[in-house]
Order: structure tokens, then C-alpha cells, then sequence
């Protein structure tokens, strides 16, 4: 059998957005991932979910994901990186 690549984008990103809920979910109340302390945890999830713009997945419909994104986006920090990589 031939495989479609419409099917496996849609396959993927089912998979995907299955996982954005469940951080979305468990970010609920929190400013980062463990709560209100920045660990590496969140430069690894900001970097990930970074990902999901360039292939077409939005994260829109998860409002505790994309409020994250914005004040992990805010930090000094990343301000820098993102500035420095353009």
C-alpha cells in the first residue's frame, strides 16, 4: 500500500496536539512547568513547542500553553538568545 503524506501529517499531528493538550492541562494555574521556578525543563519545552510554528501546528486553542510561551518569550534571557539567533 502507498502512503499519502496528507495522512501522515494528519497522523502526526493528531499525536502532537495530543501532547499540547496534556501540557496545556498540567500548566493550569502554574507560571512555568514546576510551578513558579524557571527550570531547565521549561528552556527545553519553550524550545519544542518552538517547533510547532514552522510545520503548522498551532497552539492557539490551548490558552495555558500559549500564555507560558509568552512569558517564557519574556524572559531577559531569551530575549537575548532570540535577538542573538535572529
Amino acid at each position: 500500500t502507498e502512503i499519502n503524506k496528507e495522512d501522515i501529517k494528519k497522523f502526526v499531528t493528531n499525536n502532537v496536539n495530543k501532547y499540547l493538550e496534556h501540557v496545556d492541562k498540567n500548566l493550569s494555574g502554574k507560571d512555568y512547568i514546576m510551578g513558579k521556578q524557571f527550570t531547565i525543563a521549561d528552556a527545553y519545552l519553550f524550545v519544542v513547542v518552538g517547533w510547532t510554528k514552522p510545520v503548522g501546528i498551532t497552539i492557539d486553542g490551548y490558552k495555558n500553553l500559549s500564555n507560558y510561551m509568552k512569558r517564557v518569550a519574556e524572559r531577559p534571557a531569551v530575549q537575548n538568545i532570540l535577538k542573538t539567533e535572529g
